[in-house]
C-alpha cells in the first residue's frame, strides 16, 4: 500500500508560494516533517540549476544545506518535492 502524506496547511501554503514563484520553471523543494503517518511540516525551496524549463537539478551543497537546516528546525528531510509547470503528472524520465 502506497504510503499516504498529510501536510500541514502552512507547509502546504508554502509549497503553493514556492511553485508561483519558481513558474514558467521547475520548482523543486525539500520536504520535512515526521513520518508513519508522513506528515510535511517545512517546505524548503531549492535552486533549480537545470538549464531546461521541464527538468530540475539542485547542487549537492543546496540539498546538503537544506537537509541540516531541517533537522536543525526539528523537521528531519522526508523527500523532495518537486513541479510540472508545462506538463502532466507522469513519472519524470
Amino acid at each position: 500500500m502506497p504510503a499516504i502524506v498529510h501536510f500541514q496547511p502552512e507547509a502546504y501554503t508554502a509549497l503553493l508560494a514556492a511553485v508561483g514563484r519558481a513558474w514558467p520553471a521547475e520548482a523543486a523543494l525539500a520536504l520535512g516533517g515526521t513520518g508513519e503517518p508522513f506528515t510535511v511540516r517545512a517546505v524548503l525551496p531549492l535552486p533549480n540549476t537545470a538549464r531546461s524549463q521541464d527538468r530540475f537539478q539542485v547542487p549537492a551543497a543546496a540539498f546538503a544545506a537544506a537537509e541540516h537546516h531541517l533537522r536543525q528546525a526539528g523537521h528531519p528531510w522526508l523527500g523532495f518535492a518537486h513541479s510540472h509547470p508545462g506538463g502532466s503528472p507522469r513519472l519524470s524520465p
